[in-house]
């Protein structure tokens, strides 16, 4: 089970560092002008398949730990609360996440003005008909924040149950 646990970490660590990453990047990504913004948000997609792949597996080795720990021991709860925060990244991108990057990836979308957006000009005028620039971005950024703040409590709880021992 030792590999498990290294195995878990590892994976686990991957995840949180993407999301503290994101997070860390939300100030100075809310200043960025529109057209800069989605140059930026695009560029990003193709190494976050490493880190959804990572995740993935994580949720798969804290599974893997959790059930193995014997229940009722300290770092049963600790393997638990790992888990329960694997669980809420994951809700939170489905919720949070997703949608917006449903938009950021839809270049049909993106390349569809408004008769207003075609009218104000400006250097973006590629949203969709109701898009509301700031409100998705700040839903992408914010959800990020959030997924770090789990990530983080993820990682020291599965720290922690490790720490303990047994998790076997």
């Amino acid at each position: 089970m030792i590999v498990v646990e290294v195995a878990a970490l590892l994976l686990l660590t991957v995840a949180m560092a993407v999301s503290l990453a994101h997070a860390l990047e939300f100030p100075g990504r809310r200043r960025l002008d529109r057209a800069t913004y989605v140059a930026v948000q695009t560029a990003g997609y193709p190494g976050a398949a490493v880190s959804s792949l990572a995740e993935a597996a994580a949720v798969f080795a804290v599974l893997a730990l959790l059930v193995s720990t014997p229940i009722g021991s300290p770092a049963f709860w600790w393997v638990s609360a790992s888990m329960a925060g694997l669980f809420g990244m994951n809700v939170s991108y489905w919720l949070m996440a997703r949608p917006a990057n449903k938009v950021w990836l839809n270049p049909q979308a993106l390349n569809r003005a408004t008769a207003a957006e075609r009218e104000a000009g400006g250097p973006w005028g590629r949203a969709p008909a109701g898009f509301d620039f700031r409100r998705l971005r700040d839903r992408w950024e914010w959800s990020h924040v959030v997924r770090a703040g789990l990530a983080l409590l993820s990682l020291a709880s599965l720290t922690a149950a490790v720490a303990l021992g047994p998790t076997h």
